[in-house]
């Protein structure tokens, strides 16, 4: 093979569906690999996950792969697991609270 043909790639999220559309082709895929679950709440999860994961990256750089969707999908999963083991653990974070005087506050208010 050439050095040109090896150099060609197809992206399935490079056109002009929309997120959802896209999200439940993928969602699609997955059900016809995996199988279909008793409950369509799962199905639906997923399907929103990778939707909004789609719109992030559309937004942030308008153009998204799934390379994009799977590493953006296994961040928010180790996110989500590490702030469960802080709930379990009894962390609890306070809120950062900044105050200012009322004096302070009128002056920037006059800007």
């Amino acid at each position: 093979m050439s050095a040109s043909i090896l150099n060609i790639r197809y992206n399935p999220l490079n056109n002009d569906l929309d997120a959802y559309a896209q999200a439940f082709n993928i969602a699609s895929i997955i059900t016809s690999i995996w199988g279909k679950g008793k409950e369509p709440f799962w199905q639906q999860s997923y399907t929103d996950l990778v939707r909004y994961v789609i719109v992030l990256h559309r937004v942030q750089s308008s153009y998204v792969t799934l390379v994009d969707v799977f590493r953006t999908s296994d961040f928010l999963r180790a996110v989500s697991k590490n702030c469960w083991r802080k709930q379990v653990a009894g962390v609890q974070q306070r809120p950062a609270i900044i105050a200012i005087s009322k004096e302070d506050y009128v002056i920037a208010a006059s800007f």
